[in-house]
């Protein structure tokens, strides 16, 4: 018997990479089928298209009926994201008119809707990012399909597995075989990589100069002009891209933060004084756009931890080396005006923040993990899987944050072995995986593991169906 798994908003190269590989490995058990959303110019669609994907083609202006918007009420249930909520998540549509994001969102989900029904996959698998995932939450709820994305680790940055909720610590619950848990040797090797300084994660370097801002302005400014020549990229749509005026706007509004940040007092060094330390997530990225979307506004939360935060504390907040540039120094200086709050350059080395705070703050980062194996006392705005260590907590609501703030200073800090059980407890949520950089060729044993993660979470399905009444 064969098991479908619908895949929604997955690009052209990760499908081939992996889905279609997973499929061949399988010898008919499991079998793909894609949902892809193209633009009306696309040139993908043609009559040669494989029978296992359905193009969405997206109209530039979709309406919105009475009809449509009933519908999308629905979906709004308990533990689903709001509608509002999906689109200010989404990188292109929150900047787009209500209604065209409405229309959007309605034909999204019918179509996603009637694949579900005509199909009965066992599974919906969606992306990371963008409504299109939130959405396939949404209308997989209300058929009762089971919905998972792909979830990674970055500390060992060799372990992958699936959430069923747009939050990271949603992760299915895992019965790991004797060979899968992580291994002693491997959670010496990894701790003491990261101790010793020798574990970075992969991540992109922002420019340092205008010149170079500039450069890459103008090469993805060309990048972008070649795709609409071409019109062959899946999801060219004007719902999954920018149009050339917003994207010339959004990077001169760059440019303008990056000069303007010149001017800027930022600290390169920890402050002698006691302190709390914040470090700026990207934005837009959907580790906080669509995993803590109600936290997208960075800077009213960081006013929020700037007042209760006890007088005999300053705040530094770091600027993100992948992104210095989405605050303007205006905007920094209206934090600066708050007593005892500095703003740290991104070019500083942010370990030596880290291991000098008394008191650490994050949303989604991986600065809550790195926090947590050097037992700094953290806390979190966001659900993470990064909650699983002894130092780390939950932020309470704003008028419990100073009591919440004393309280974590006042602990003890965790033993070495604490920490040690709390991060296989962490690392075993995963099974055996590979790091989350397209960049780099995915071999063969890379895909074996791919399929070993699919197989386990079809048996999981399987397992969890024959349960119910």
């Amino acid at each position: 018997m064969k098991k479908t798994i619908l895949s929604v908003g997955w690009g052209a190269e990760l499908r081939a990479e992996i889905l279609d590989k997973v499929e061949s490995l399988n010898s008919g058990e499991i079998n793909f089928f894609h949902i892809v959303e193209t633009g009306p110019r696309s040139k993908c669609v043609n009559p040669t298209a494989p029978e296992n994907i359905h193009f969405v083609s997206v109209p530039n202006f979709p309406q919105v009926s009475h009809e449509d918007r009933r519908f999308l009420e629905k979906l709004e249930v308990e533990g689903i994201p709001t509608i509002r909520s999906m689109i200010a998540g989404d990188p292109y549509l929150r900047y787009l008119d209500s209604e065209l994001a409405l229309g959007y969102a309605s034909m999204l989900a019918k179509t996603i809707l009637k694949i579900i029904e005509d199909k009965k996959p066992l599974i919906v698998l969606a992306s990371n990012d963008r409504l299109i995932s939130s959405i396939a939450l949404a209308v997989a709820y209300k058929t009762k399909t089971q919905f998972v994305a792909m979830a990674f680790t970055v500390i060992p940055d060799n372990r992958a597995w699936f959430i069923e909720r747009m939050t990271p610590n949603s992760l299915i619950s895992l019965k790991l075989g004797s060979n899968q848990g992580i291994s002693v040797e491997e959670t010496r090797k990894t701790l003491s990589g990261f101790y010793q300084k020798l574990t970075k994660p992969a991540a992109y370097v922002a420019p340092r100069s205008m010149m170079s801002a500039f450069f890459e302005g103008f090469m993805l400014f060309g990048n972008k002009l070649k795709r609409y020549v071409s019109a062959k990229h899946e999801g060219d749509s004007r719902f999954g891209t920018f149009s050339f005026w917003q994207a010339a706007s959004n990077r001169g509004r760059r440019l303008l933060n990056r000069a303007s940040l010149i001017g800027l007092d930022m600290v390169t060094t920890p402050p002698k004084d006691k302190f709390a330390y914040y470090p700026m997530h990207m934005s837009p990225e959907s580790m906080v756009d669509t995993w803590a979307v109600f936290h997208q506004n960075q800077l009213g939360l960081l006013k929020q931890i700037a007042l209760a935060l006890p007088l005999d504390m300053k705040l530094v907040v770091k600027l993100h080396f992948s992104d210095p540039d989405s605050y303007s120094a205006h905007e920094l200086s209206a934090l600066t005006k708050i007593t005892g709050v500095l703003i740290a350059s991104p070019d500083a080395d942010a370990r030596t923040f880290l291991e000098s705070a008394s008191l650490v703050f994050g949303i989604t980062g991986t600065s809550c993990l790195e926090a947590a194996l050097l037992g700094k006392p953290t806390i979190i705005f966001a659900d993470t899987p990064y909650l699983e260590f002894p130092n780390n907590v939950r932020a309470k609501l704003p008028d419990e944050l100073f009591t919440q703030i004393r309280e974590m200073l006042r602990r003890s800090p965790p033993s070495q072995e604490e920490i040690e059980k709390a991060f296989v407890r962490y690392a075993n949520r995963y099974l055996p995986g590979r790091v989350n950089d397209w960049n780099i060729p995915l071999c063969t044993a890379d895909v074996e593991k791919y399929n070993r993660c699919f197989k386990e979470l079809v048996n999981h399905v399987l397992k969890e169906k024959s349960k119910s009444p």
